[in-house]
């Protein structure tokens, strides 16, 4: 083949990747990320073609990232902050696959995203070809939608337009009926760079006029049954004792959040039915600034905790449970609604958000339509006595373990639960040090299942308290699985300022934390961030702090770090109590590490503290809110005091008449 007739494919293989790509923009695409690769190169000249050609006025932000893995989660983060997809472009063979994990966590999220997978001709396939596998359909039933892009193709007319057509469709696929993530496998043949100084192709013309057309495709929203919203009026109004459970639920788009008011009314909706409103941190209801209207309304923070540690004694259960969103994540609330075996009222954007399988009427569709319509069904409702009884009741519950938690939590004494080392110079503040100072870990191999013969009072609850208090209004909080998300449940009450809250409660793993987290504050519409995560969360995503390259000097972005020792969600299982966890075999599920976290800083450029105390930890807190781009600050909360405080609070909630002094 003459090298003119190479050059000529060359050439129509970017114009079909510069339509490709122009076409994902043109449907709303705004951010593009990029992980190194050969295969994937016309997809990237395209993109950084179309970059260079409209700038900001297209609002193209292209982001390289190393690794596909963290790539995929930023892109996710991103996602969820925006509501549209960003666009992955990566190279053949493995690097696909590396996306799995974010791809699933887009599935059970409900959030857009689009993977564009070079891949080699067929010709190449099942002959050894380096790099090269069966990519197609390589997500199965995890995607919306799957679709063969051959950049190769034909330039006539009909082709053109259906490969137009085929990046709308990955971009409506990706956002209907439910989120989630769309497969374009894009085959590319070498040369796959455009020649240098060669003739324009005739294709050229017709791309240009094809992005210029309009293709304005409207989103359809689901309403809630009217029927069915009449049942679940009428069951609320015969309730006596009904309990609103607000479980995780969306970051709300950035035109919503700058309004800042009850995004979903489930404050409203309390008020509305009686019933209070057990909201948990990430359904965006919990914390709220006051208003007019009553602010939070009858708003019963850590009900599940206040719940378990009084015994259950206190309360009569609920009769009726309306759940919005997600299930619960406290493990308290859980197991109050399992022990009332209430029916259900759900309300639900999509998923069967009902294992326990107690729904009595589910309200699929918009959760903001299916709120508004239970408002307005239930305005001339009377108020009754006995469920404002029930109520006072409730929130007495909460009120008084909120108080006693707040008292345990002041009894930290500020000082350094681990002492510096000799030679290491001063702290830059109270119970911190800095990255070198970092004190020795003990080695995996040394009683991994042990806990701490001594009091440390220095406990994962402080820290998630100052994480918590420090983020700034109009902030994002991003929290953590495992234990993270549950120590904010249980020992943080309401904020009355607003403060978003980010989560990655689809599959409620552990993976790309720190990467989803970086991706969430790129986008422009949150001030600054802080992420509350564990330690081998974090080892987990160690891939995502080459983010923060990438990142830059973005809004404040604060890692904080629970060094507990590794997996002490673990504690709380019932495997805990067995003798094999207590011995040696423990490290199966506790994962001690031995890794000096605060240590990894500076192999990344960051700036860190380790910090032993919680005014430490506010102190450097207030510190790296205050500069621009990614800091690190590492948690030393030793294994056992989390526990240790626990105890002292169940016992007072057991003792009505307990005072604690803070």
């Amino acid at each position: 083949m003459g090298i003119g007739v190479r050059a000529v494919e060359a050439e129509v293989q970017f114009q079909r990747a510069r339509l490709l790509v122009g076409a994902l923009i043109g449907a709303g695409v705004r951010r593009i990320v990029t992980s190194p690769g050969s295969r994937s190169t016309p997809l990237v000249l395209a993109a950084l073609d179309h970059a260079a050609a409209t700038g900001k006025a297209a609002d193209l932000e292209l982001a390289s990232i190393i690794d596909e893995r963290a790539a995929g989660f930023f892109a996710l983060g991103q996602a969820r902050a925006t509501g549209m997809p960003t666009a992955l472009i990566c190279t053949s063979g493995s690097a696909a696959a590396h996306y799995f994990p974010a791809i699933l966590e887009a599935r059970e999220a409900g959030l857009p995203l689009i993977v564009l997978s070079a891949d080699r001709p067929a010709e190449l396939m099942d002959c050894a070809s380096p790099q090269t596998t069966d990519q197609t359909k390589l997500f199965g039933s995890a995607v919306n939608h799957f679709a063969e892009i051959d950049l190769g193709g034909r330039t006539d007319a009909p082709s053109l337009r259906a490969l137009r057509r085929a990046a709308a469709q990955a971009v409506f696929r990706s956002r209907w009926p439910r989120g989630g993530a769309v497969h374009l496998n894009v085959r590319a043949r070498k040369p796959l760079e455009r020649p240098e100084g060669g003739a324009r192709h005739p294709a050229a013309l017709a791309v240009d006029e094809l992005l210029e057309e309009p293709l304005d495709v409207g989103m359809p929203s689901v309403a809630p049954d009217p029927d069915a919203l009449d049942r679940a009026a009428g069951l609320c109004r015969q309730t006596e004792r009904g309990l609103i459970v607000a479980g995780p639920l969306p970051l709300p788009p950035h035109e919503t959040r700058q309004a800042a008011g009850d995004v979903f009314r489930l404050a409203e909706l309390a008020r509305r039915t009686g019933f209070p409103l057990a909201a948990e941190a990430a359904s965006q209801s919990r914390f709220v600034a006051p208003d007019s209207s009553g602010g939070a309304g009858p708003l019963a923070a850590c009900l599940g905790a206040a719940w378990a540690a009084d015994g259950g004694e206190t309360l009569p259960a609920p009769d009726l449970v309306l759940q919005v969103g997600a299930p619960p994540v406290s493990a308290g609330l859980q197991r109050l609604l399992e022990a009332s075996g209430a029916p259900r009222i759900i309300v639900s954007d999509g998923p069967w958000t009902d294992p326990a399988g107690l729904a009595t009427v589910f309200l699929a569709g918009d959760v903001e339509a299916a709120v508004a319509g239970l408002c307005c069904r239930l305005e001339a409702a009377p108020p009754d006595s006995t469920r404002d009884g029930w109520r006072r009741d409730v929130l007495a519950l909460c009120s008084r373990f909120r108080e006693l938690a707040a008292a345990v939590a002041g009894s930290e004494d500020g000082g350094s639960a681990h002492p510096a080392e000799p030679g290491r110079g001063n702290a830059p503040a109270p119970g911190a040090r800095t990255c070198g100072s970092a004190r020795r870990r003990k080695r995996p191999e040394e009683q991994p299942g042990r806990r701490s013969a001594r009091l440390a009072t220095f406990h994962d609850g402080h820290a998630a308290r100052a994480a918590v208090g420090a983020t700034p209004t109009g902030g994002l909080l991003m929290l953590g699985n495992s234990l993270p998300v549950r120590l904010v449940e249980d020992w943080v009450g309401p904020i009355e300022r607003r403060i978003w809250v980010g989560s990655q409660r689809g599959l409620s793993g552990i993976d790309g934390l720190v990467a989803g987290f970086l991706g969430c504050l790129s986008t422009g519409g949150l001030p600054a961030g802080v992420l509350l995560l564990g330690d081998v969360s974090l080892l987990h995503d160690l891939d995502g702090l080459t983010v923060a390259s990438a990142y830059g000097e973005g809004p404040p972005a604060v890692i904080v770090v629970i060094d507990n020792g590794g997996g002490r969600i673990f504690d709380r299982l019932p495997i805990a109590a067995t003798p094999v966890f207590q011995g040696p075999a423990g490290r199966h599920w506790l994962t001690p590490h031995g890794v000096d976290l605060a240590g990894l800083a500076p192999a990344f450029g960051l700036p860190c503290a380790r910090v032993d105390a919680l005014s430490g930890l506010e102190q450097e807190l207030e510190a790296a809110l205050g500069r621009s781009g990614v800091s690190l600050l590492v948690a030393g909360c030793a294994p056992g005091a989390l526990d240790e405080a626990e105890v002292v609070l169940r016992r007072a909630m057991a003792s009505p008449g307990c005072q604690l002094a803070p």
